[in-house]
């Protein structure tokens, strides 16, 4: 069963303390502040578990840029069906999306190291 009701991002101001910026270059702030503001993540959650973006605050080495964990997190966001009634419906939904996402990449990891042993 589906609901009627959509979101939609029209507009979104972040507020940046420079004083805690600092140290990260402008991709690390830039790819943070996309990852907040296009998953809407909640300021509480606790992302410590995952290789994200979203942790380069407590660790700046920890990434770079967007890791392939946070394009599949906002792919699966995005591909998932969010229309569901059941607010347990669309999270199982964007869990399956990344996890089949995330299955994809390891099998391709696998054909090229396959591939890099057969030369």
């Amino acid at each position: 069963m589906t609901s009627p009701i959509t979101s939609k991002l029209l507009r979104a101001y972040v507020i940046i303390d420079i004083d805690q910026a600092e140290g990260l270059s402008f991709s690390q702030l830039a790819d943070y502040v996309a990852m907040v503001a296009f998953a809407q993540i909640d300021p509480d959650a606790d992302v410590s578990g995952f290789p994200t973006i979203l942790n380069v605050f407590d660790n700046p080495t920890i990434a770079f840029g967007m890791t392939d964990w946070d394009e599949a997190y906002l792919g699966s966001l995005y591909g998932a069906e969010m229309n569901q009634r059941n607010p347990n419906a669309q999270s199982g939904a964007v869990a399956a999306l990344m996890f089949r996402d995330r299955q994809r990449v390891a099998g391709d990891d696998e054909v090229e190291l396959e591939d890099a042993d057969a030369e």
